[in-house]
């Protein structure tokens, strides 16, 4: 790790907390600039609340939660959930990815897996390849340990690199504290995480690690 561009490219506001919050606190601090791209706006995460609340909410403390963390820029394509890849073609999102990615040049990419149980993570995925495809970029691809549920048999297959961010968990863990609308979500994720953290870091012989798998581009 050293002094580099990263971009996360995620699903949902807080994705990029959960999936490698005190992994891009660390590149940072080490000099890197970071940059976090979220495909749709989380509207559904509030049921019983109008659509333009829950994206400012959600938007909001994203937006604070990264902060903590330094990161530098973050963009918002507002693909509909559970629509993703149908969404994506209409409004030619894989596109508009494709030119950040060339904007910025990134050195490392980090997404989510293939074979999250999410369809929504899965489909950023997809978009994910499709767009560094399109852009021509050559770089370093990543995808994050699975939010929603273990490893997959295909994953436990992959390289994988343990980023020990025994520093830096505090850190991530203050910043998820800022999703004050996702409580319930927050309660499970949250402590899932953390339980994640321990045992991964207990791996390596350190407090707290987190897990990423090194993809090959076709």
């Amino acid at each position: 790790m050293g002094k580099e561009t990263v971009m996360f490219i995620g699903a949902h506001p807080d994705d990029e907390i959960f999936g490698a919050g005190a992994t891009l606190a660390k590149l940072k601090e080490k000099g890197s600039k970071v940059i976090v791209v979220i495909l749709s706006y989380g509207e559904l995460s509030g049921i019983l609340a109008k659509k333009d609340y829950v994206i400012k909410t959600r938007v909001r403390e994203d937006k604070k939660a990264q902060e903590m963390l330094g990161i530098d820029k973050s963009y918002y394509l507002g693909l509909r959930e559970g629509h993703f890849l149908e969404e994506a073609e209409m409004r030619d999102v894989c596109e508009r990815l494709a030119s950040l990615i060339k904007d910025y040049k990134p050195t490392m990419i980090i997404t989510h897996g293939s074979r999250d149980i999410h369809p929504d993570h899965r489909a950023t995925f997809k978009i994910t390849v499709e767009s560094l495809k399109k852009s021509g970029v050559k770089t370093k691809l990543f995808t994050c340990q699975n939010i929603w549920g273990p490893e997959s048999s295909k994953e436990k297959k992959l390289g994988k690199m343990f980023v020990d961010v025994s520093k830096e968990f505090q850190k991530k863990w203050q910043a998820l504290k800022e999703f004050k609308s996702q409580k319930i979500a927050w309660f499970f994720l949250s402590w899932a995480t953390y339980i994640r953290a321990r045992v991964n870091g207990w791996r390596i012989r350190k407090k707290y690690a987190e897990v990423f798998y090194r993809m090959k581009m076709e």
